[in-house]
């Protein structure tokens, strides 16, 4: 195994995942309600008022003893404007994102892992979701639990 020195740039890593992830799933068709352009990673979706799919992941715990593996916290956010669809349409919107992490844990860790480089996830599960009308912006979040480490694991 090579060593790569961003190895534990965990945080990044797994957004980065995500994004990409969802990226392919919108290539494959599973996701519909936006376009690969829509989707983002952490702060890049800047001024963006759009609507939008944000992958941010900006807390990872270690286990108690360190072997490399990390618990990191992924926040999913679906962000529309109010003005551009109904609070259905919004939902709607919500859980085709979201589906595509209430799949098999092992099958999205599988999912997580194939769109990184040098980046495993072993098994994803969900901890919390909400939503909330905040400056005439529809907001969703879904908050996922991502048992990985930033290297290939064979």
């Amino acid at each position: 195994m090579s060593y790569d020195i961003y190895a534990n740039s965990i945080c990044h890593k797994t957004q980065r995942a995500a994004k990409a992830m969802l990226q392919a799933d919108v290539s494959g068709g599973d996701v519909t309600t936006v376009t690969a352009d829509q989707i983002f990673g952490g702060i890049e979706a800047g001024s963006v008022t759009a609507k939008r799919v944000v992958c941010v992941s900006r807390k990872a715990d270690s286990e108690e003893i360190f072997d490399g593996n990390w618990d990191a916290e992924l926040e999913i956010q679906c962000i529309c404007p109010a003005a551009d669809i109904t609070e259905d349409d919004f939902h709607e919107f919500c859980g085709q994102i979201y589906s595509r992490f209430f799949q098999a844990p092992a099958d999205v860790a599988t999912a997580l892992s194939n769109a990184a480089i040098q980046y495993t996830a072993q098994f994803v599960s969900p901890k919390s979701q909400d939503w909330d009308l905040e400056d005439d912006t529809w907001r969703g979040r879904l908050v996922l639990s991502v048992k990985c480490c930033g290297s290939v694991i064979a």
